[in-house]
């Protein structure tokens, strides 16, 4: 318990939590141990979960010793950096996935990710998904084997280019997909442009030309005027 955090960076052993763990700081946890919660083993308090390293396919998080099987951010908490959850992931209303994130200054996770992929078996999004785009067809990723979107999807755009139409972006890999965003961030990829959603069905968001005509959007009086006005 209390303000401090968890860091684990060890080769080839798990750190087993089987209680409730309620400190309120990072767990950072480096390329290849795993953390596993079992019974009722949580991490519910922790402000940030981040998966050090560049490897995609390793486990940093085993929930499937837990009755549900399931990690769940709470709100207020983020899920960072590369890597797999053994079992399923649900993202709470106020908490965050981010995919590869921003690399923490210890040690364990120096070095730069500007994109990555977190998966799980199957993958709920009630809160906010920070997507980085990074030119067209590459971005982060979220894969499982079921993916329920929810909540904000946010979209930033790190490649220093503008977007432009045709940009096509895979962000989600599942074998199903079901819902829908509430909210997309920001709410066009620029001037004249538009989100297509109708391919998330499949994981994918395009960049198409915004269907919408000219629209006033403010108007001023420029000079003076006088009326007469006669009975």
């Amino acid at each position: 318990s209390g303000a401090g955090g968890f860091v684990s960076d060890y080769y080839n052993h798990q750190m087993v939590f089987s209680a409730s763990n309620t400190y309120s700081g990072p767990t950072i946890i480096g390329s290849g141990p795993q953390v596993a919660l079992t019974g009722n083993g949580s991490i519910s308090h922790s402000s940030l979960i981040f998966f050090g390293g560049n490897n995609p396919a390793a486990t940093f998080v085993d929930v499937s010793g837990r009755s549900d099987q399931t990690l769940t951010l709470a709100s207020g908490q983020t899920l960072a950096g590369i890597g797999a959850v053994n079992g399923n992931l649900v993202v709470s209303a106020g908490a965050t996935i981010a995919p590869a994130g921003t690399n923490t200054t210890i040690g364990i996770t120096v070095g730069a990710n500007p994109i990555g992929m977190i998966t799980a078996a199957a993958v709920v999004l009630n809160g906010t998904s920070i997507i980085k785009l990074n030119g067209s067809g590459v971005n982060d990723q979220i894969q499982a084997g079921s993916i329920t979107y929810g909540g904000n999807l946010n979209l930033v755009n790190i490649s220093g280019a503008l977007l432009a139409v045709g940009n096509s972006f895979q962000i989600f890999v599942a074998g199903s997909y079901a819902g829908s965003f509430t909210s997309i961030t920001p709410a066009t990829p620029g001037p004249g442009l538009a989100w297509d959603v109708s391919q998330l069905s499949s994981g994918f968001l395009n960049v198409v030309a915004s269907s919408a005509g000219p629209a006033i959007t403010s108007s001023y009086l420029s000079g003076t005027r006088s009326e007469e006005h006669t009975s």
